[in-house]
């Protein structure tokens, strides 16, 4: 599980650090969303609404393969609300598989 990995709390660290150095010693404020291993349409979804909730000014994904792809998915929904997300599937490692599969 990437909630026992070392790597995203380095990360937070490492940013929130450098954030303070910069910003006159104020707070990161940030959000991570570990559910995008299971990738599939309605965890693209629900990592878009987090994201529309949090608005942030950076998106940052750490992982490999689907997790990524999921991320980059999220990413075009926050941009392009509008964006037709099956559509777009095929574009990013061919993933049409995500909807022919889901429930």
């Amino acid at each position: 599980s990437y909630q026992q990995t070392p790597f995203v709390q380095e990360l937070i660290d490492m940013l929130s650090t450098r954030h303070r150095e910069h910003n006159d010693n104020s707070t990161l404020d940030y959000h991570v969303f570990y559910e995008a291993e299971d990738a599939t349409e309605s965890t693209v979804k629900k990592g878009f609404d987090v994201i529309k909730s949090f608005e942030p000014d950076l998106i940052i994904a750490m992982g490999g393969g689907r997790t990524m792809e999921a991320a980059k998915l999220m990413h075009v929904l926050y941009e392009e609300p509008t964006a037709d997300l099956k559509g777009l599937s095929d574009h990013f490692g061919g993933m049409q598989h995500w909807f022919d599969n889901e429930n």
